[in-house]
């Protein structure tokens, strides 16, 4: 329990007491809701509209609600996760939508842009490298360092998406989820 306090009291130095007020026995957050990791700690903080209590899914289903009017998510997302987060954290049910979204994504096509590549190719393609040609082939004299363009899905776009996608395995528990990964 101490460690979690750490963590948190390094995550709220980090972003200048903005989400959440430490408490010498407790935490008390401020006006955000949504989702908060740090470390294996996942916190929900659920909107506090009243203080009669309520069950978990009741408020996790209101966050749904407060997110759909707001347009952060598309209306067929919303109806999918407040039927499938009923067990999960609402972390989930976020990741859950960022995974449809890329599986959209690679069914429709993923980007593809021009990028310049240089390399040493047994044919000549593009422009010609002549320091590097004399410097790598003096020997190899059927070969040709070129530098040309190349078009396809190795870009920034997909580069992210990939890296989001590498991270994905930390941040949830839900085999559900893993196994869509």
């Amino acid at each position: 329990m101490r460690e979690h306090w750490e963590a948190l009291a390094n995550y709220n130095g980090k972003y200048k007491n903005r989400f959440l007020t430490l408490l010498p026995y407790g935490v008390k957050f401020n006006e955000f809701v949504g989702v908060i990791q740090v470390g294996n700690l996942t916190i929900e903080i659920l909107p506090k509209i009243d203080r009669q209590g309520g069950n978990k899914a009741d408020w996790q289903s209101i966050l749904l609600d407060m997110l759909k009017e707001c347009h952060w998510m598309q209306v067929f997302a919303h109806q999918k996760a407040s039927l499938r987060h009923k067990q999960h954290s609402i972390l989930d049910a976020y990741l859950e939508i960022y995974l449809d979204a890329c599986e959209r994504l690679l069914h429709e096509g993923l980007v593809k842009k021009y990028r310049k590549e240089a390399k040493n190719l047994k044919v000549w393609k593009g422009k010609l490298n002549f320091t590097q040609n004399i410097r790598q082939n003096l020997v190899h004299k059927e070969r040709f360092f070129t530098e040309h363009d190349v078009y396809d899905r190795d870009n920034i776009f997909n580069q992210i998406l990939l890296k989001a996608l590498k991270i994905i395995p930390n941040l949830t528990t839900s085999p559900v989820l893993k196994d869509k990964l």
